[in-house]
């Protein structure tokens, strides 16, 4: 039985500082091609939020400031060295208190030819940034995650390799550089990475969705940047998409993967030493889904689930109860005509204190959507570039 989403107190945002209230409705967008990865932060320091974009056929991060009302500013682009971006994520790595930016692609790497970079853009606090520091990454280099994975107070960072089947770790030195520790070798065909403390031993552990290997593999940390690799825990076919939550409400952090060929979303529910029962399958009612999300979307403290179908099918999202994984309610965040999928994360688009359900299109335009909590009536609607053919991937950030 679906239950009405109808309040919604308090939200855990993927964001780390408030933002103000946006409305993007109004938007000026300059035009570019190819988006793939858009991440949201505050890059010049204004309490505004700003864009950064990886495009899929470019070579550069764009980047584009808020004015506030939802207009923005000019497209400033930064190069970078490799086409076929995949992921963007922003953080502080020089602990200077102000927002960088990582962002992983592969193509165009000419000293090792297959393999790709994770390409590091130190922020200047203006919305500019340093020119990229490039870091040799495994083969078609995917998802980024970030964490202190030695406990040294500095900001480090998992890659995962997908033909070379392994999650690299780049260990922070609090300056913007990094040390190579190599691979940790995975299931086939990594694609998505998180981080969280599974085991709750106080040292951050990772956990990567094998879309090869129909499986999430996890690592305990050991504190020291160093891991124990547990093995795999079985998902539906073809994970392509990873997210953290504790999804029954025993504060034991617990997994879900998109599985793009078992139309299924999987939950693994974490025991509290690292290990994960049985996967429970949902049914995402759509076609190859490639995306999945976290956000207590209810109101009742506990963190409910995103899933949404994948390129080739309809923009259909499902939002699953985190108490007892009952579908809560169901909605197109597109035409339904739509064939390009949907994309998900949940953050605080309008400054209220809770998460919204943030859409954007899986491919075709970068037509992004804010859903709003507790109703899910349409919130704001805006394209993030113009003239763009590979949708985009959204995240959001301090």
């Amino acid at each position: 039985m679906k239950r009405s989403l109808t309040t919604v107190p308090h939200l855990e945002s993927l964001e780390t500082r408030d933002l103000p209230a946006v409305n993007f409705a109004s938007a000026v967008f300059v035009p570019a091609a190819g988006a793939t990865a858009v991440a949201v932060g505050d890059f010049n320091g204004d309490r505004i939020p700003d864009l950064a974009t990886a495009s899929l056929w470019g070579t550069d991060l764009s980047v584009r400031l808020g004015r506030g009302g939802g207009s923005f500013g000019p497209l400033t682009s930064f190069a970078l060295p490799s086409r076929f971006a995949h992921s963007v994520v922003a953080g502080d790595f020089n602990n200077d208190g102000k927002l960088d930016v990582a962002v992983s692609s592969d193509g165009m790497n000419i000293l090792r030819p297959n393999y790709g970079f994770v390409s590091v853009l130190l922020g200047n606090g203006d919305g500019t940034f340093q020119p990229a520091r490039n870091l040799s990454a495994g083969e078609d280099p995917r998802g980024l995650a970030l964490g202190d994975f030695n406990r040294d107070g500095k900001l480090d960072i998992l890659v995962a390799n997908s033909t070379a089947g392994d999650v690299g770790l780049f260990l922070g030195n609090g300056d913007g550089t990094f040390r190579n520790l190599g691979g940790h070798d995975t299931g086939s065909d990594p694609w998505a990475v998180v981080a969280a403390d599974f085991d709750r031993d106080g040292k951050l552990d990772f956990a990567v969705a094998n879309a090869g290997s129909n499986n999430v593999g996890v690592f305990l940390g050991n504190g020291d940047g160093t891991f124990r690799n547990l093995g795999g825990f079985a998902t539906g076919s073809r994970p392509r998409a990873l997210t953290v939550g504790d999804f029954n409400g025993d504060r034991i952090p617990d997994l879900a993967t998109a599985d793009q060929n078992s139309n299924t979303a999987s939950v693994l529910l974490g025991r509290g030493d690292g290990t994960f029962r049985p996967a429970l399958a949902l049914a995402t009612g759509g076609k190859g889904p490639r995306a999945v999300a976290a956000g207590d979307f209810d109101g009742d403290g506990t963190p409910d689930l995103l899933a949404g179908a994948g390129p080739g099918a309809s923009p259909h999202v499902r939002v699953f109860s985190g108490r007892d994984l009952s579908e809560l309610a169901s909605l197109f965040a597109f035409d339904p005509a739509f064939s390009g999928g949907v994309r998900l994360a949940s953050a605080d688009c309008n400054g209220d204190g809770r998460d919204d359900v943030v859409a954007s299109s899986g491919w075709g335009s970068a037509h992004l959507k804010v859903f709003e909590a507790g109703n899910l009536s349409e919130l704001l609607s805006f394209f993030a570039l113009d003239n763009a053919t590979a949708g985009a991937f959204v995240a959001a950030s301090s």
